[in-house]
């Protein structure tokens, strides 16, 4: 499978084979390895992945979660993929987040400032920030 498309594809997943482990209730409890592929030059920070398993008929049967951290470029990781379903597993259809190969952006947080004993001047980038305690951005 590519993603995001096979015309452009950022990412290369192969499932192995379903191994079926267990059985409960009439539900069965399945296992594949996957082998991820960056397919791109930048790092990869984050993979998240939701996984639709759908039966011949591609009605959805199950579902479960693949994620990976940190590939970097032109890396391949092999992970596990376990999911539950009711029925037979087919076939998979994949749905991300689509900004997860964006580079993370930086990210303004905001700061209180406390000092003993309280009333202390603060400067931020040399700039009068007030009276402590005080909450800098």
């Amino acid at each position: 499978m590519f993603w995001p498309n096979a015309e452009k594809p950022s990412l290369k997943l192969t499932f192995a084979k379903f191994q079926l482990l267990a059985t409960i209730a009439g539900q069965g409890n399945f296992v594949s390895d996957v082998t991820i592929e960056n397919l791109t030059a930048k790092v990869v920070p984050r993979v998240y992945f939701n996984v639709y398993v759908k039966d011949k008929a591609s009605i959805r049967i199950g579902e479960g979660v693949l994620t990976v951290a940190d590939i970097q470029p032109s890396q391949q990781v092999k992970t596990r993929f376990q999911f539950s379903c009711v029925g037979t597993p087919g076939s998979l259809e994949l749905t991300a987040k689509k900004d997860m190969l964006a580079e993370p952006g930086p990210k303004t947080v905001p700061l209180k400032v406390v000092s003993v004993p309280t009333g202390a001047s603060l400067k931020v980038d040399g700039l009068d920030a007030g009276l402590t305690p005080v909450m800098v951005r």
